[in-house]
Order: C-alpha cells, then structure tokens, then sequence
C-alpha cells in the first residue's frame, strides 16, 4: 500500500479512530455521572 500524498485517508482514519476513543472513555463516565447525579 502506498500512502496517498493528495488524498490522506489515514488522517480522517486516525480522526475516526479518536473519536471512537474518547467516545468509549467518556460515555461511561458522563453515564456513571449522570447516574450520581440522580
């Protein structure tokens, strides 16, 4: 695989792959604060 130096895919990839992250990492914890919260 060659990297594509016009189209980075790998950044939109690496983009996804952040959000997913903090997506796992903070919704447990907003759950778990939301149910101390109530």
């Amino acid at each position: 695989m060659r990297p594509i130096g016009r189209h980075p895919a790998w950044r939109a990839a690496a983009r996804l792959r952040l959000a997913i992250a903090l997506a796992v990492v903070f919704g447990p914890l907003l759950w778990q604060l939301g149910g101390l919260l109530r």
